[in-house]
Parts: C-alpha cells; sequence; structure tokens
C-alpha cells in the first residue's frame, strides 16, 4: 500500500515513466535521482531495477523530480504530462505495484550507446525509510473498571451529644452583668452573691457620680483663686473677697462687693455710693471711707434760693408786684416762707430740684382781702437769682398768668427790728416790730383809734417793707408799704383794706 501511495507521488506532474538501460542494477529502495537534465529514475521497491521519468516541456529535473523553469514543482503545474501514458503511447500502469521479483540480469541492458555510461553506483537514499508499522492508536484504553460509587459511605456512628457540659463552677454575680449605671459598668465580685459597681477606665468618683477627671485651666477659678485638679476632681481656693465653687461672685457675707472695675472690695467707697446727689446737691458726692457716708456740694441753684424776691406778676388785667422771703433746705430742696402784696399775707411752700433746674410752689393766702386763696406755681431756674413761669389760681384755671423773679439785695433783719414812729398824715403811731431770718415781721401798732397787731414781711435784698394793721377791736385792717433806707423808712403809702378809697402817706423814724 505505502508502495502504491509513493509511485502515485512521484508520477505527479512527470511526462512518462520508463525503465532505464540500467534498471538490472540494484539500488536502494524508493531512492531517486535525475536521469538527466529532462528526467529522473525512481528504485524499484526490491532495489533491484530503476524506473525512469520524463520531465514535460518547460520543466527540468533538480534533485530527483521535475520542476517548472521558473522555479515551482513540477508536481504542482497544471501542464505536466498526462500520466495515462509515455510518449511511446504505452498506457502506464501506476495503479498496480511495482514487480518486485528479481529481474534477469544475465546480460547486460543496452544502454543505447550512450557515450557517456550512466553511473551506476547506488545511490545513497536519503528518505527515511518508510514505517510500514500499523498506525499507532492514540485514544485512550477502554475502562473496564465497575464505576466508582462515590457517595459518602453510611455513617454508622452514634449521633454525637451536643449539649454543653454541666457547669459544675461557682455562680458568678457578675454574670450578666448587673453594672449598667452612666460610667459605672465594671462589676466587681465581693461574695458568692455580692457584687460591687466600679467606675469605668477613664473616669473617676465625685460625688457619687463616675465622671471624666477635669484639668485646671487658665480661667478655672474666674482668674480669682488657685485651682487643683488632683484626684481628677477640680476645686478652688479662693482669694481673699471671693466666693463660689469657681470664685466666680464677691463675698458678700463678709462685707465684699463688686466695685467699678469688676473687682470684689470692702472698701465702702468703691464703688463710689455718691453718685445720687439730692434735689440740692451736686454729684457726684465725696465718700467718707470710715462708714461710706456721702457728703455734697450745695447746687448753686439752691443756695441762690435761699433769701429775698420779688416776683412780678402779670394776667390779661393787671400787673403787680409780691414780696417774698424763702429758705431752702439745701439737701433736701424743701422751700419754705412767706409772701406780702396788696391781697395779703401768704404762706409758701414747696421744692426746687437744682438735678432738673425747677421749682414747684403754691402759695395760701393767710390774711388779707384773698385770705383762703391758693396758687400753684411752676418755675424754671434758669440762673441763680433768676427764675420764670406760670401761675394759676387753685380751683379756678381762668385765673392764671405768667411772672419772673428776681433776688433783692440783702439787709440784715436787725436794720428793721425794734421800735418806730410812723408819722403819717393822720397822726404818729408807735411801732414795735421783730424780723426773723427769713424777712418775717411780727410787731404792735398804738394809735388815735387804738391797739392793733402787725404782720408782715422784709425784703433784706432791697428793702421793702410791707405791714399789715389788724385792730384788735373792731378787725378792721389797713396796709402799710414803704422802704428802708439809710436807716429810716420813705416812700411810704397806708390804704385801707375794705375800702380802697382811704390811703395817705407816711415815713419811719427811730424815736
Amino acid at each position: 500500500m505505502w508502495l502504491v501511495v509513493w509511485l502515485a507521488f512521484v508520477g505527479a506532474g512527470c511526462a512518462s515513466a520508463e525503465r532505464g538501460d540500467d534498471d538490472s542494477v540494484s539500488c536502494t529502495p524508493f531512492s531517486r535521482e535525475c536521469n538527466d537534465g529532462a528526467s529522473y529514475r525512481v528504485c524499484s521497491a526490491s532495489g533491484a531495477s530503476w524506473e525512469v521519468t520524463s520531465c514535460v516541456s518547460g520543466s527540468v529535473c533538480v534533485l530527483g523530480q521535475c520542476e517548472r523553469r521558473d522555479g515551482s514543482g513540477g508536481d504542482r503545474d497544471a501542464g505536466l504530462a498526462d500520466t495515462g501514458a509515455t510518449d511511446s503511447g504505452e498506457p502506464v500502469d501506476t495503479g498496480a505495484a511495482v514487480d518486485s521479483g528479481p529481474m534477469d540480469s544475465g546480460a547486460p541492458m543496452d544502454s543505447g550507446g550512450d557515450a557517456n555510461p550512466e553511473d551506476t553506483r547506488p545511490q545513497e537514499d536519503t528518505a527515511p525509510p518508510e514505517d510500514t508499522r500499523p498506525p499507532e492508536d492514540t485514544s485512550p484504553p477502554e475502562d473496564t473498571r465497575p464505576p466508582e460509587d462515590t457517595a459518602p459511605p453510611e455513617d454508622t456512628r452514634p449521633p454525637e451529644d451536643t449539649a454543653p457540659p454541666e457547669d459544675t463552677r461557682p455562680a458568678d454575680p457578675c454574670r450578666p452583668n448587673p453594672c449598667t449605671g452612666l460610667n459605672r459598668t465594671q462589676c466587681e465580685p465581693t461574695g458568692a452573691d455580692s457584687f460591687t459597681c466600679e467606675c469605668d477606665p477613664g473616669t473617676v468618683e465625685q460625688n457619687g457620680l463616675c465622671v471624666v477627671p477635669e484639668t485646671c485651666g487658665a480661667g478655672t477659678c474666674s482668674g480669682a483663686g488657685v485651682c487643683d485638679d488632683g484626684g481628677g476632681a477640680i476645686s478652688c481656693r479662693c482669694d481673699t473677697g471671693y466666693a463660689g465653687d469657681r470664685c466666680q461672685r464677691c463675698d458678700t457675707a463678709n462685707g465684699y462687693e463688686l466695685n467699678a472695675n469688676g473687682l470684689c472690695t470692702n472698701d465702702p467707697c468703691d464703688p463710689n455710693p455718691c453718685t445720687a446727689p439730692g434735689p440740692c446737691e451736686e454729684g457726684p458726692g465725696t465718700c467718707n471711707p470710715n462708714n461710706g457716708a456721702c457728703s455734697y456740694a450745695t447746687s448753686a441753684l439752691c443756695a441762690s434760693a435761699t433769701g429775698n424776691w420779688r416776683w412780678s406778676f402779670e394776667n390779661a388785667d393787671d400787673a403787680w408786684e409780691t414780696e417774698v422771703s424763702l429758705t431752702v433746705n439745701p439737701n433736701t430742696g424743701v422751700v419754705q416762707g412767706t409772701a406780702f402784696d396788696f391781697f395779703g399775707l401768704s404762706v409758701v411752700s414747696g421744692s426746687v430740684d437744682a438735678r432738673v433746674g425747677t421749682a414747684q410752689l403754691s402759695k395760701d393766702y393767710v390774711e388779707g382781702r384773698s385770705e383762703g386763696a391758693a396758687f400753684v406755681y411752676m418755675a424754671a431756674l434758669d440762673a441763680p437769682g433768676q427764675w420764670s413761669g406760670s401761675w394759676e389760681q387753685d380751683g379756678v384755671a381762668s385765673n392764671n398768668g405768667t411772672f419772673s423773679a428776681a433776688r433783692q439785695t440783702r439787709l440784715s433783719s436787725g436794720a428793721l427790728a425794734g421800735d418806730w414812729i410812723f408819722e403819717a398824715d393822720f397822726g404818729d403811731i408807735d411801732v414795735a416790730l421783730t424780723v426773723d431770718s427769713t424777712g418775717l415781721v411780727e410787731g404792735t401798732m398804738v394809735d388815735s383809734v387804738g391797739d392793733a397787731t402787725v404782720l408782715g414781711v422784709f425784703n433784706r435784698d432791697d428793702g421793702l417793707l410791707r405791714l399789715r394793721k389788724v385792730y384788735n377791736d373792731t378787725g378792721t385792717d389797713w396796709w402799710y408799704m414803704g422802704v428802708l433806707s439809710g436807716g429810716v423808712l420813705t416812700g411810704g403809702v397806708w390804704m385801707a383794706d375794705s375800702d380802697g378809697g382811704q390811703s395817705g402817706v407816711w415815713t419811719g423814724r427811730r424815736p
């Protein structure tokens, strides 16, 4: 079979095949070689003879096979000679095996008269010998073993007891943990059935609680004490005058107060308590460091209020003047005094407040034609010795107007006090007078009509004297006005209170 295949292979692309002249010469089976430039020969399977094959036109023999002149293999050239017949017209049997029997070698073959006898030396066959062994079966051998049982073997052991072994240890009072307090979850057994709950790591016990330890800082003790954080708890040792767990307040129990600079002190004058002067005081006042008492300077407005005044009034119908004598308490601003004018003698009361520069006064007539009438005055203290304001009759709002006031030159009370003779146009009058520091005048008069009581006002600033004379037996009253100047009373006039038509003049001298 392999011989047939080989012969079929070598015949492809060759023009014809014939035995050579020296085919009786022995050779290596199936070896090939060029016979000449246009043919090649193949040794028979028995190695006893050669078979010559010619190349087709355009082909040459190269290394024992036909090839195109362009270099392509003859077995790939579609133009090779028909392998069905040789040039002589004899069919070539390529399907039968080459006769491997011994050839007749008794007579040399005709070489055809070739001038160059053929090299009859056996040519070395370089082709590998044909492997005549049957092809090896590479498929794995059939496994004839019975199929393996892959199921796990049945477990015939008795079932394992999974119950935990009985715990024969004594009971632990901390299992489960009974300590669930804030930062207190560390259970410590103290007996078979007793325990204590301790603070967690990183905390300390303070006032019955487990807390994170505090540390001292710059302002822990409010800058008024020494801080101590030993043992995980902060404590402050306060400076003198300070109290509280962080020295945050003054020690008021021992007389310390916060001063204007934010410091605790027991100085009664620090902070200065003298910052609220009275109505007639000027602040701030002076503090006594021994007892904290305050003293203030008297306001100039109040100081000038004490003395004699002339109040000038007017309304829509008239204008008049009133002589007023006042005294003012320099601490409280309380005002007391008297006033004397054509309408009678009146008592003045009220107050001044230099802090706001106002005066509120009332005038109540106690003698004269306006006896029982009351008037209210609202004044602005424009300057020391200068007031201005408005007035109205109490209960009679329609009776109102404006006024101004001016301080008068002050004379001594003694300049008027004592005995006098008033020389009137109806006769002489013996007069005895007393004068207090406010200018209030009291005394007696004796004339041809009878005895009389005298009440009036002496203006120590301008020397103006106003008196009311009331006869003791009849109750009739008369008015006298004059000016003390140079030790005598001049410019005096008198008038009857009940009849304004009766009037006259008078002067006064010492007896």
